[in-house]
């Protein structure tokens, strides 16, 4: 992303824009309306957590500022209501919620976040969703599938596509479902930087006909258009986040997230092929390229092949924990230790051995010893005979 200099026209514009609660959009109202119903309300999630319960999206939906419209005979799924899909990534990516698991998953109040938040006025409260939609974002958070710098890349695009002219569609209810997708227009609506009309319609699906840039979305857009040459796979998401702070006198606070302290001690692991599995105890201390080790050893194998972990993180996203010789992976296993990974007993991931033969081991973390002062791991019990490798 290259850059070069922004006019004073579209600077002046960001600098002079108003933020209230409803103004460029009602982005900030809504998110608080949904805040304050999780202080008091259980606010159940689908099995996989991607999205609230189906049971409850249409009462949610009535509560916002502008209740999305669905024909009254479709049948209610998370589809029905893109502007819900999209206030849920902002609840999970802005650190202001947790998932609580018990006998069904529902979102609570993360309290110390959530009290530096209602400190905030209404600008900060805008940057930190956005900041948040831009930084963590993961379509996977919300049983999307897509990459993340593409997502959000493409999100950019359509906005500098429509900078030039509004953007129409003569088959609403599939172009727009591809790019930029549904969630990403719904929260660009939320956020005020785009006008939708909608053909009258029965599908469950929105019909979209034409999407323009309202006033807002034209100073934003055409400060990022002055701004960069160009905008490619290699975007980064902190460039665009700080033009928007470094232009916005009245977004001066944040909310400050404190670096999570490490595990001690030690964790036991299950860890199995089909028909056998292995009970395993590593010191949290030990990094991953020491896990897979271990692993290794416990079934008889050798170690002469690439691998990478799979591992979800406390938003749903899939991180890859991989061999340092691999140019594809998130990060490196050498370079994170088991303590370091905010894992949780019941756990469950992956580790991929050999990308020829494609072995699949499945782990799950079985407990937590925070006062074990072993020093090297060990294998606590052996089920079933290991597979020949070979």
């Amino acid at each position: 992303m290259k850059k070069t200099n922004a006019t004073p026209m579209h600077i002046d514009a960001i600098k002079n824009q108003i933020f209230t609660d409803t103004i460029p959009g009602s982005l900030v109202k809504d998110i608080n309306t949904l805040l304050a119903l999780i202080e008091t309300e259980t606010l159940r999630l689908t099995h996989q957590k991607v999205s609230f319960a189906s049971d409850i999206l249409t009462g949610l939906n009535a509560k916002l500022t502008n209740p999305h419209q669905i024909p009254a005979a479709a049948k209610v799924t998370p589809i029905n209501y893109p502007n819900l899909k999209g206030l849920y990534l902002l609840l999970r990516t802005s650190l202001l919620t947790t998932i609580e698991v018990g006998k069904g998953a529902c979102l609570k109040i993360h309290k110390k976040h959530y009290a530096q938040w209602k400190t905030l006025n209404s600008a900060e409260q805008f940057m930190w969703l956005f900041e948040s939609w831009f930084l963590r974002g993961y379509p996977e958070i919300i049983g999307e599938k897509e990459d993340f710098s593409r997502n959000i890349t493409v999100m950019v695009r359509f906005g500098l596509n429509c900078y030039h002219i509004d953007w129409i569609s003569n088959d609403g209810k599939h172009h727009f479902s591809i790019y930029p997708g549904y969630t990403n227009i719904a929260i660009m609506q939320l956020a005020g930087f785009i006008d939708v009309v909608e053909n009258a319609s029965e599908t469950k699906e929105r019909d979209i006909r034409k999407i323009s840039l309202t006033d807002f979305g034209r100073s934003f857009f055409g400060l990022v258009k002055e701004t960069f040459k160009e905008i490619d796979w290699m975007f980064e998401p902190e460039a665009l986040i700080s033009l928007f702070k470094l232009n916005c006198t009245d977004m001066k606070n944040i909310i400050k997230v404190p670096k999570i302290a490490h595990a001690q001690g030690s964790f036991i692991f299950e860890i199995s092929l089909p028909g056998c599995k292995r009970i395993i105890e590593l010191p949290a201390k030990h990094t991953l390229d020491s896990f897979f080790y271990e692993i290794i050893k416990a079934f008889d194998f050798d170690s002469n092949h690439l691998y990478v972990f799979l591992i979800k993180n406390s938003l749903g996203i899939t991180n890859e924990y991989g061999h340092s010789y691999l140019d594809s992976c998130n990060a490196y296993a050498n370079d994170f230790e088991l303590g370091a990974l905010e894992l949780i007993i019941g756990q469950k991931f992956k580790l991929i051995y050999d990308f020829g033969d494609n072995w699949r081991f499945k782990i799950r973390l079985i407990n937590h010893n925070p006062l074990s002062k072993i020093e090297k791991g060990s294998i606590l019990e052996k089920k079933g005979k290991a597979p020949e490798q070979y």
